[in-house]
């Protein structure tokens, strides 16, 4: 990862602490039909969610329960994996909402059905879900390269998460939803990590 010349440059990722930071991306009224996101933690306690929303059909959540990935999918119906995710390594995480698959590192996932709480927002968020206003279940996580698709081949937006400043999460997909920024702590919250690959989706600053 990351070679060039021989040398392993960090590339640039987002490191949700846990306690109160989230990106709003703007988005409401839309219906998701695939997820797919890098994901790095090492953090086992709880229920945590890594985006959820509010659609009058679609997407409630995706959230890590313990060390398992649970989505809510487009049938209404809640799934849980049985891989450990919470080792500290980076993974390539792909949710298909209408389907109900869930692909880890582009293998194919056994599910069950499982459980989460209902969001309440009212438009998509990024490492919290809202509960009366506030964003509660905060993720504890390292996370680039998210991609929201409302239908299999159109992407709605790709949030590289390679920014090196500031509170605005942009859209690189062309479709200008941009996203903001909430209580991050902006010197940690923006971080590079060499589990990231160097190259034109992800700078280093």
């Amino acid at each position: 990862i990351g070679l060039r010349e021989g040398e392993v440059f960090e590339g640039r990722c987002y490191d949700f602490d846990g306690t109160d930071d989230y990106f709003d991306t703007g988005i409401n009224n839309i219906i998701l039909n695939r997820v797919s996101f890098y994901y790095k933690s090492t953090n086992t306690s709880g229920i945590r969610h890594i985006l959820s929303g509010y659609t009058a059909s679609g997407l409630g959540a995706i959230g890590i329960g313990g060390v398992n990935l649970d989505f809510e999918a487009n049938n209404g119906s809640v799934y849980t994996s049985t891989k450990d995710i919470a080792d500290g390594d980076w993974h390539f995480i792909d949710v298909n909402l209408v389907n109900a698959t869930l692909e880890i590192n582009g293998i194919s996932q056994t599910l069950t059905v499982g459980a989460m709480s209902t969001p309440q927002n009212s438009t998509i968020w990024v490492g919290a879900r809202e509960s009366g206003g506030v964003p509660v279940n905060n993720g504890d996580f390292g996370m680039y390269d998210l991609k929201l698709y409302n239908s299999a081949d159109n992407l709605l937006a790709q949030y590289k998460m390679d920014e090196r400043e500031g509170t605005a999460a942009f859209d690189s997909s062309g479709n200008k939803n941009h996203g903001t920024s909430t209580n991050a702590t902006l010197s940690t919250f923006h971080t590079t990590d060499v589990g990231v690959s160097y190259s034109w989706l992800n700078q280093v600053g």
